[in-house]
């Protein structure tokens, strides 16, 4: 059995395209995949990722601004 997650980016409002990515996978992998992705947001103190936030330090990530290696570690 496999379980599939999506997202997409964009809207509608924004532009003509909307970009829709997808991973598919066991569920044992995504259980493994969950908590390795929730002990590295606990290790940056991010308590969700938001590519739009990251990409203009915003929120959570404005102390971000600036870093480098922490950006593009």
């Amino acid at each position: 059995m496999f379980t599939a997650y999506f997202d997409a980016s964009g809207s509608p409002d924004e532009g003509k395209a909307i970009v829709v990515a997808g991973y598919v996978s066991t569920g044992e992998q995504w259980l493994e995949f969950d908590r390795e992705w929730q002990s590295l947001l606990e290790q940056e103190t991010v308590s969700q990722f938001h590519m739009r936030d990251f990409a203009h330090s915003l929120r959570e990530f404005a102390e971000w601004k600036g870093d480098e290696p922490k950006t593009f570690s």
